[in-house]
């Protein structure tokens, strides 16, 4: 499986897309010592890694010496086949030994052309350094005496980091080297089992690096998920060889990428598993099956599917009649055009991240709906509700659900503040209540040095207590859903609730500018930076177009898209009993849209009110409203799939106020 002999044609093609690798997929290992060599080696980039890792390769000798033969070496960690044909794991700081069971080539004598998985993970259990060594998925010595780490590493020779290897020593890799990776955590063996014999989609939780070797010629090694790449020493083209790390001859099936599609497309979902592979023969056969029925066979098929999550199996076979399965999860979201998102739906490490603000701006304001669904968790004593994080929490400023009074430890549900020097401490009077939505708006000016927050555009706290040196400024970071950040395992401040319409404006925005546009925010007003609504398929999407979308990590269920969203008028008119002062007419949303959008207008009393549709001749095409209308705020639906893509005016009378505003459908 392993030899240098290549086809011709492959190479040239190989030759003239150096320049961008990816686009010609290639299934090659790196051979090292051909030729009796013994200064080949690849070195990573200087780095600082963590103690727990874990470290794990495909490697298959060519030659078998009495000498060690090392694959990968730092300045304290090395993992080696020694002569007697185990492998080991040596600590550099203490000298300690993690020595495999099994046995590859144990005599000169024995066949070496044989691929075989070899893993250590490191971890702190109790204190002390835990390390475990696996062949082929088995664990097979451990030890907790280990206190190693790994920053820059050497692959295929015997050497320190910070000098080349030692050509007069014979403790090199002869052999080949396939799926290098790095993990940032202890590995379990079930983990390692389960992954070892397929290729990596690279967005894996907590991988730092991933080397396919797949690059086929050049003096780089990739690694898959940015960058550190490996640097190639002494090593030329003959050293990418045909071949790939080992599978026990089974086909590797590959259902595709998790699907999140809208309810239009719910009879044309396109279930892709063209990029199966079958590295020994041939795929014969791609059963597509959801519950145990099957729903599609073909290696691309397109089915229907009902509203929902659905978790789809597909299972492919080879010319050998061996089989391997893959998952591939497809949500079809609901027809409804607006949505909200439950967050700690059952868990407490759900949260949404987004990043890249202007640290410079020192007015800012950000607002939200959201509705608490419990306040009875025993563990979680702040339901937290929006963060601005600058560098993490010692820097960060934090917006939660005070459920116990800290004075009094009577049970409240108030919204209170904190920051670094309690530059925004304060607590609210408003007590929430569960399943009911509440618009919170936190509206900063850093120029005058005063806050407010306001609860269903009622204020329910400001203050001059933002001294100079605090938390003026735009934080970098917008936190939902949580105090904690993606790498912290420790979770007690989250909010179990549903989120809809967040925003983030860079300027300090008033009671009135908060209480005219509660539901339907224009995404070309003015100070608009982040608005996040939840309607779209891809929820994550800053409609502004400003870039700043949300990081989940795939820690949120994406399944938890909900038809629930704020009700402006009950919101209003059950908390605050607050009319409109004005007549007004808001921007329709979405803009464009296709083909249903929200027009809001509001009434300071009761009107007899018409609203019609125009087209660009000033012909009517469709009639909203037609009637006698009480005061307050009121919303109404345009369905326009009967009518052409192109712009339409929407123009309303109530009283003597008359207005009139464009709107485009785009289909």
């Amino acid at each position: 499986m392993c030899s240098t002999n290549r086809n011709i044609f492959s190479a040239v093609i190989i030759s003239l897309l150096l320049f961008n690798i990816s686009l010609f997929a290639q299934d090659t290992a790196l051979q090292f010592g051909i030729d009796g060599a013994k200064d080949n080696y690849l070195k990573s980039p200087d780095g600082d890694y963590t103690s727990v890792f874990t470290i794990e390769a495909w490697v298959k000798l060519d030659s078998a010496i009495t000498g060690n033969q090392t694959f990968v070496s730092s300045n304290h960690i090395k993992m080696m086949r020694e002569g007697d044909g185990h492998f080991a794991v040596h600590d550099g700081g203490n000298g300690v030994l993690l020595k495999s069971k099994s046995t590859i080539a144990a005599s000169s004598s024995d066949t070496v052309d044989n691929w075989v998985h070899v893993a250590y993970s490191q971890s702190q259990k109790n204190g002390a350094g835990f390390g475990k060594l696996y062949f082929n998925g088995i664990a097979e010595d451990s030890s907790y005496a280990v206190g190693g780490y790994i920053y820059t590493i050497i692959i295929g020779n015997d050497a320190e980091p910070y000098s080349p290897p030692d050509t007069t020593n014979d403790d090199r890799w002869i052999g080949c080297l396939d799926e290098l990776r790095f993990w940032k955590v202890e590995r379990s063996q079930t983990e390692i089992l389960a992954n070892m014999g397929h290729e990596l989609s690279g967005s894996e939780n907590d991988l730092e690096f991933y080397y396919q070797f797949n690059e086929g010629s050049g003096g780089m090694a990739r690694n898959l998920i940015g960058g550190n790449n490996l640097s190639l020493y002494n090593m030329g083209d003959d050293t990418w060889v045909d071949g790939v790390f080992y599978s026990k001859g089974r086909p590797v099936a590959n259902a595709g990428e998790d699907m999140i599609v809208p309810a239009d497309s719910a009879n044309s979902i396109i279930l892709d598993g063209s990029a199966s592979k079958d590295k020994d023969g041939t795929i014969e056969n791609y059963s597509w099956t959801e519950n145990g029925m099957e729903i599609a066979n073909g290696a691309i098929d397109t089915v229907s599917l009902d509203q929902g999550e659905h978790e789809i199996v597909l299972t492919v076979t080879d010319n050998d009649g061996k089989t391997d399965s893959d998952n591939v999860s497809v949500f079809v979201m609901s027809a409804a055009s607006n949505r909200s998102i439950e967050l700690n739906n059952g868990t407490l490490d759900e949260l949404l991240l987004a990043t890249d603000f202007d640290i410079t701006q020192k007015s800012w304001t950000l607002e939200c709906w959201v509705k608490f669904r419990t306040f009875d968790d025993d563990v979680v004593q702040e339901l937290h509700l929006l963060e601005t994080a600058e560098d993490g929490p010692g820097s960060s400023t934090q917006w939660y659900v005070q459920t116990e009074d800290p004075d009094t430890h009577v049970k409240r549900h108030v919204l209170s503040s904190n920051g670094s020097g309690y530059a925004f401490g304060g607590t609210g009077k408003k007590e929430f209540v569960t399943d009911k939505w509440y618009h919170i708006a936190l509206s900063v000016d850093g120029v005058s040095h005063t806050y407010a927050w306001y609860i269903n555009d009622e204020l329910d706290r400001d203050s001059t207590s933002i001294t100079a040196n605090g938390h003026p400024n735009m934080m970098p970071n917008v936190i939902i859903g949580h105090f904690r950040d993606f790498n912290q395992d420790n979770f007690w401040s989250a909010a179990m609730a549903k989120f809809d319409e967040v925003c983030v404006w860079y300027k300090a925005r008033t009671q009135e500018e908060i209480k005219s546009d509660m539901r339907e925010i224009d995404i070309n007003a003015d100070g608009l930076e982040a608005y996040w609504t939840f309607d779209r398929t891809d929820f994550r999407e800053d409609v502004t177009g400003h870039g700043h979308t949300l990081q989940t990590n795939d820690r949120v269920d994406v399944t938890n898209l909900s038809d629930d969203v704020p009700d402006v008028n009950n919101a209003v008119s059950e908390e605050s009993k607050i009319m409109p002062e004005d007549f007004s007419l808001q921007q329709n949303y979405p803009n464009p849209f296709n083909p249903s959008t929200t027009i809001s207008y509001t009434l300071p009393s009761r009107e007899y009110v018409t609203m019609d549709v125009y087209n660009v001749l000033g012909e009517k095409v469709a009639e909203l409203v037609n009637g006698t209308l009480p005061a307050g705020l009121h919303k109404v639906v345009f369905e326009a799939g009967n009518l052409p893509s192109g712009m339409y005016f929407y123009k309303i009378s109530a009283g003597n106020f008359v207005a009139v505003k464009k709107m485009l459908i785009l289909k």
